[in-house]
């Protein structure tokens, strides 16, 4: 699963001009003024081992700095996990600890090391609660003699969306990577498929968007998003997805899409009646609140997201004698 998330993010983030795009909105303000956002330039002659790749994409870039000569690395990882990982600090220290060795072998010799600034892109549902100063993972006697060291944490599923800065295919990007994941409802596929149709139908991005839904989404997913574009007259997604399934289909790994229908990925049957009650709970849910207090889209597609049978069950009966729409919400944990 993991490899599908990989293309999506690689083939985003290779892009030099979504890469610089990205920092000159993303970065920390002391950052601002000071770098050359056009002078973003992929490197390609580091590569992480397999084991952070289980659970880690990245990408490395160089920009030069406006004053004083010098570069700055922007080293972007992906976390493709749905839980915090509490390690990522000490596993991102080592990895600058090696682009540094790189850069002390190179000739001629540096005189200073240039600075490295990691972005650790999170996307998962579950709130970031640990700690990401180094620090706080070694048992020292002396704070003075441990790294100290902190990345930036961009949380994809803690930003509105509104607030998403930067080109179309930035914007357009992130809000992909954000919610690939999610169980593809109507109102979430609707807003999906106007985002995307934002993007010229020769972008590459999109093309890996439609080839990651293939690989990843289940057969009623892939149907509601067919549905959806032939409804909102996006026809030429409809058929560039029919068209990459065809491609699928003769490279053996899904059986095809006819008719807007997507034949395979029968797994998991067991785990999709869990799903189904856990759908009906949530439509139940949005049904009621829509009547009673009304449902913005961002509410809907929260709710989405409660997996927990108990919790929307606990709101369906909090609803009957509720005055706001807080009060149920606050029986998600929303």
């Amino acid at each position: 699963m993991p490899a599908h998330y990989d293309a999506l993010f690689r083939r985003l983030f290779e892009n030099p001009e979504v890469s610089a795009d990205f920092a000159r909105h993303y970065l920390p303000a002391e950052y601002q003024g000071k770098i050359d956002f056009d002078s973003a330039a992929i490197d390609r002659d580091f590569y992480v081992d397999k084991a952070l790749r289980r659970n880690y994409t990245d990408l490395l870039y160089k920009f030069n700095k406006k004053e004083g000569g010098g570069q700055l690395y922007l080293y972007l990882l992906y976390d493709h996990k749905s839980s915090p990982d509490k390690w990522v600090s000490i596993q991102l220290l080592r990895y600058i600890m090696l682009i540094y060795a790189s850069e002390l072998n190179k000739k001629p010799k540096v005189k200073i090391l240039p600075e490295i600034l990691p972005v650790v892109f999170y996307h998962g549902t579950k709130k970031w609660k640990p700690s990401l100063q180094s620090a706080d993972y070694i048992d020292a006697i002396s704070r003075e003699h441990v790294p100290h060291f902190k990345p930036l944490l961009f949380d994809l599923n803690r930003i509105d969306n509104k607030r998403l800065l930067g080109s179309v295919q930035t914007v357009v990007g992130l809000l992909s990577l954000k919610y690939i994941k999610h169980r593809f409802t109507e109102s979430l596929v609707a807003f999906l498929l106007q985002e995307l149709h934002r993007l010229p139908r020769e972008s590459s991005f999109l093309h890996e968007f439609y080839m990651t839904l293939l690989k990843f989404k289940a057969e009623e997913e892939l149907q509601t998003f067919l549905q959806l574009a032939r409804e909102m007259n996006y026809r030429d997604m409809e058929e560039d997805m029919k068209s990459y399934g065809q491609k699928l289909k003769e490279e053996g790994r899904v059986k095809g899409l006819e008719e807007g229908r997507v034949e395979g990925l029968q797994d998991g049957r067991i785990e999709g009646r869990n799903e189904g009650r856990v759908e009906g709970l949530q439509d139940s849910l949005k049904r009621q609140l829509k009547k009673k207090f009304g449902l913005e889209t961002e509410e809907s597609v929260k709710i989405n997201q409660i997996k927990d049978p108990a919790k929307l069950e606990a709101a369906l009966d909090e609803i009957l004698s509720a005055e706001t729409k807080q009060q149920v919400l606050e029986k998600l944990g929303l």
